[in-house]
């Protein structure tokens, strides 16, 4: 709902097509950190989520877009249930765990904004390589790229504020980032069933 309504009366052209699924990708990270669902559950609603997501983003902004915001939604969602369920499987409450998937997502979605401090710890032949590398699993940066076709490097007040924005810094594609939340969402789904199989075998 506030996908569609920011959409519908949010900022024109492509600001507010990257502010509608930035906020998409966070409700997704909330919805499926928190919500006690079984695997089933998320196997049904998460790829309808993304479905009716993407639809809604083809109908407004274009169908480009679309699959792209798609495949984040997926990747958030299942990223989020699987940290969850590996913080349940070892003995944390729902809602902690909930608050550390949260957490660790926001920290994916705003790699953008910390890749220089870390790569200022690391010595000048490596900055640019490692600025690059954490850039590349920003969430909201691949949303704005590949989904909203906004450039976000160059927004006033990433612009203003992040020293590499300057720089030539590639911005992630939604695929590879995506893959990458997705894979670890898969092995932690994967490890906490080893481990609930542990605690009841």
């Amino acid at each position: 709902m506030a996908h569609a309504g920011l959409l519908a009366f949010g900022a024109d052209g492509t600001l507010g097509a990257f502010q509608a699924g930035a906020v998409l990708l966070v409700a997704t990270a909330g919805v499926f950190a928190f919500l006690p669902l079984t695997w089933r559950e998320v196997a049904v609603l998460l790829p309808g989520v993304g479905l009716v997501s993407g639809l809604v983003h083809a109908g407004v902004v274009g169908v480009a877009g679309a699959p792209a915001l798609l495949w984040l939604v997926l990747a958030v969602g299942m990223a989020a249930a699987g940290m969850a369920a590996f913080g349940a499987a070892i003995g944390t409450s729902r809602v902690a765990g909930g608050v550390v998937a949260v957490l660790l997502l926001a920290v994916g979605m705003t790699a953008l904004f910390w890749a220089d401090d870390v790569a200022r710890e690391l010595p000048v032949e490596k900055r640019r390589e490692a600025r690059q590398a954490i850039v590349y699993i920003d969430l909201l940066l691949a949303c704005a790229y590949g989904a909203a076709d906004h450039d976000r490097l160059h927004d006033t007040e990433v612009y203003d504020a992040v020293p590499m924005a300057s720089d030539l810094i590639e911005p992630p594609s939604p695929l590879p980032t995506g893959a990458v939340w997705l894979g670890v969402g898969l092995a932690l789904a994967g490890a906490a069933g080893v481990v609930r199989g542990r605690r009841t075998g």
